[in-house]
């Protein structure tokens, strides 16, 4: 049978962009962390806030070093943080602490960049969106918690500006930019400007390709799914979860196995129809646990097994196959997808009812439209 759409690029780089979901990521709880200035004369200590019992903030203190060694307190005060900034920079004078982003949530926030002057006082409390345009905010790739955006910030040479190092947007994954831009913030009086040089026009230019490129996996995230047009086992597997995503009655999707039978003469052909069995029929184990005890999470019920191939037909003779050597009943609970055509439905739902399984035909035809879950949740 002739597949006539190709599969969408987005399912290969959904994930740089739309999923904050996207990529994970793991933060310990923070600590308490001193930042001295860079002559030693001054130092910044922050202490975590608590969630236990009563909240409470995240404290800083600003202490300055005397000529014996000792610390004298200039002054102490909460910190606008939920729970700790990432990071801080002091002046050598004193006059100026910046600290930038949120603990576990980089980039989120009215508090991405706050200056604090002599006596503890706000300058400034900025998001991203007060000193850079959204189409670069927008741009910056993301985790489950942070927009990456920022790279070694520091103090100008006559001490009365910061000068904020912006990464370069990158396409794909969590990059640690090698390329930054600079934002001047004026200690002052809060206000900022970009330095416009080679890497500002760098950044606009892999502004307007990551945009467009957004723009286009957001129109084929929403429109219906197609089947790829080629024989290759990156996307099919995409194809397959994508399947799995749009069809399962469960939101977010109950776990499920996946198997791709290639188109033979693959070399994979033979050793994939032997994994049919091996799937459908270890599925009876539902308690089976590996040796270090843990529990497998695709074992635990209800589950699905999606099949997919660029040859339906030899998949469905290959799961009638082998689902005739299984006992009556032991795929009870499961649901069971798969590509084929129109005329292999019957034999296939015969074969996989007898199993107990429930049966949900995915025709290489038919686009699949997305679910109105997961669009509400991409908003």
């Amino acid at each position: 049978m002739p597949i006539r759409a190709s599969l969408p690029g987005w399912l290969f780089l959904w994930l740089a962009f739309w999923s904050a979901p996207s990529a994970a990521d793991t933060w310990r709880w923070p600590e308490t962390k001193a930042y001295t200035s860079d002559g030693a004369r001054f130092r910044l200590t922050v202490e975590p806030g608590r969630l236990s019992g009563e909240r409470q903030s995240p404290s800083g203190t600003l202490e300055q070093r005397l000529p014996d060694g000792e610390w004298r307190r200039v002054w102490a005060r909460p910190l606008v943080n939920l729970h700790a900034p990432v990071s801080a920079i002091v002046a050598d004078a004193g006059d100026f602490v910046v600290t930038f982003d949120n603990w576990h949530s980089l980039g989120h926030g009215d508090d991405v960049v706050v200056v604090y002057e002599a006596q503890g006082g706000i300058v400034a409390s900025l998001a991203l969106g007060d000193f850079l345009p959204s189409a670069i905010v927008q741009a910056f790739p993301r985790s489950s918690s942070s927009i990456w955006w920022g790279g070694e910030h520091r103090f100008d040479g006559a001490g009365d500006a910061a000068v904020l190092e912006v990464a370069v947007p990158e396409v794909g994954g969590i990059p640690r930019a090698e390329r930054h831009f600079r934002v001047r913030l004026d200690l002052a009086t809060g206000t900022t400007e970009i330095v416009r040089d080679m890497d500002w026009i760098a950044a606009l230019a892999a502004t307007r390709r990551i945009n467009a490129l957004q723009a286009r996996q957001r129109r084929e995230f929403e429109a219906p799914l197609v089947a790829p047009a080629v024989n290759s086992r990156r996307a099919w597997q995409a194809y397959a979860r994508e399947v799995h995503r749009r069809l399962d009655p469960s939101w977010p999707p109950s776990a499920h196995e996946l198997l791709l039978l290639r188109m033979p003469p693959d070399a994979d052909f033979m050793g994939e129809v032997r994994s049919i069995r091996g799937m459908l029929g270890f599925s009876r184990l539902a308690d089976w646990r590996a040796t270090d005890g843990r529990r497998q999470s695709w074992q635990e019920a209800p589950t699905a097994f999606v099949f997919a191939s660029p040859a339906p037909g030899k998949l469905a003779d290959a799961l009638v196959t082998e689902a005739a050597t299984l006992r009556s009943g032991s795929l009870a609970g499961w649901r069971v997808y798969a590509t084929c055509e129109p005329r292999d439905q019957g034999r296939l739902r015969l074969a996989l009812a007898r199993l107990g399984a429930e049966f949900i035909p995915v025709g290489l035809d038919q686009p699949i439209p997305q679910r109105l879950e997961r669009l509400r949740d991409e908003e």
